[in-house]
């Protein structure tokens, strides 16, 4: 017997549960009709029930739909600088609550312009607007967020990965310009209020036009996936235990550059 789920903007899928043999049944549920655009969607249980909700990032908003009702809550609602574009869940103050970090200041093709990272704390009840804190950033086109424990100590990172460099242009296929610059924020032992208290580290600049990544695990820590315009690739950590991963290989080869990091851990991209 097996069951799945998936979830999107506006609707979920519910297979029901089949024998071997069997064609499973699909039933659409509708539970929203109202988004803007809807840029980001995730599953977290934001209120401890063991049951996946449906966290959707709008353009100038942040919603959840309670499971199993669907009840749609706001989260926050045009604080942000908009457009709004990715999300990402983890327990920054060790509650043992699930907050939000927020990729935002979401803008095709300026390459220019910072977009903006911030994490949001819940309220007292479900019903109230999470509390919104900013997070330091300087890097434009920020477009994926993920929280991927890249040290192995229990305690993910946000990293964040652009989708191009500051200064590349159509002209040049957006080759030109900088690398994207991808940054991890190690979350604060204390005082995550304070912009101050997150510091990004540089994993890799080498890489044109990121579209998305994705991590998986290592002995002693997490490395990452990462496609580019160069093609699919591994960003680990250099010198240590997890320097031996290999990503996907594409039938042409090129040589990526060496890696720059604030901490000097991190390598090259591996094809």
């Amino acid at each position: 017997m097996r069951t799945a789920t998936t979830a999107a903007a506006g609707w979920v899928l519910l297979t029901a549960a089949a024998t071997a043999g069997e064609v499973p049944a699909f039933k659409p549920q509708e539970i929203a009709t109202d988004l803007k655009i809807g840029y980001a969607v995730i599953l977290a249980d934001l209120n401890n029930d063991k049951k996946p909700d449906i966290v959707v990032v709008d353009k100038e908003r942040v919603v959840w739909y309670e499971n199993p009702t669907w009840t749609v809550r706001t989260i926050l609602q045009g604080k942000t600088k908009p457009d709004n574009v990715c999300i990402t869940p983890l327990d920054i103050d060790g509650n043992g609550d699930l907050e939000l970090v927020i990729g935002a200041g979401w803008k095709p093709f300026d390459t220019a312009t910072p977009g903006t990272l911030q994490w949001l704390r819940r309220g007292k009840t479900l019903d109230d607007e999470w509390t919104m804190y900013p997070i330091p950033c300087d890097e434009p086109t920020v477009h994926r967020i993920r929280a991927i424990d890249l040290d192995g100590d229990g305690k993910p990172e946000v990293v964040s990965v652009p989708l191009m460099g500051r200064d590349a242009t159509a002209k040049a296929n957006w080759m030109d310009g900088r690398p994207v610059r991808v940054t991890a924020y190690q979350v604060p032992e204390k005082e995550p209020e304070k912009p101050e208290s997150w510091r990004p580290d540089v994993l890799c600049e080498e890489l044109h036009v990121m579209h998305n990544f994705a991590p998986f695990d290592l002995p002693g820590g997490s490395a990452f996936i990462a496609t580019a315009y160069e093609g699919v690739y591994a960003v680990v950590a250099a010198g240590g235990r997890s320097s031996s991963a290999r990503g996907t290989r594409r039938t042409r080869s090129r040589t990526a550059g060496r890696a720059r990091s604030s901490g000097g851990g991190w390598g090259a991209p591996r094809r």
